[in-house]
């Protein structure tokens, strides 16, 4: 399952694992421009950490949720969306993934920043 590769990753304490999980069309985002917007978010995520206990819910992606922002639009477009909540009431984090199918293989969709990747 997907969700238990997202929390070996942030476990793993290494971005690059993060990245690992990207749709390739999301990676080609990442430019020595964008690379501190990224590693940003990847290492808010691993300060976050991943407490159990984990509750996942997958759910179809909506157009509305698909749009994108003024600044910045999907480079493919997600179909599910990946909600894992760690650890317990009353500190329950909810981190949301964006997600599409690669390959045969579930991966995140994170938006290009200033609209670079959209098809």
């Amino acid at each position: 399952m997907f969700a238990q590769e997202y929390i070996a990753a942030v476990s793993s304490g290494d971005p690059r694992q993060i990245e690992a999980l990207l749709n390739s069309k999301s990676r080609a985002c990442i430019t020595p421009e964008t690379l501190a917007l990224f590693d940003w978010e990847w290492q808010r995520k691993l300060r976050r950490g991943t407490p159990e206990p984990h509750v996942v819910t997958v759910s179809a992606y909506t157009a509305r949720l698909a749009a994108g922002t003024e600044q910045s639009e999907y480079p493919v477009a997600p179909t599910h969306q990946l909600q894992i909540d760690f650890g317990e009431a009353p500190n329950v984090q909810a981190t949301i993934l964006s997600l599409a199918m690669e390959d045969g293989r579930w991966r995140t969709v994170e938006p290009c920043p200033d609209g670079q990747g959209s098809e």
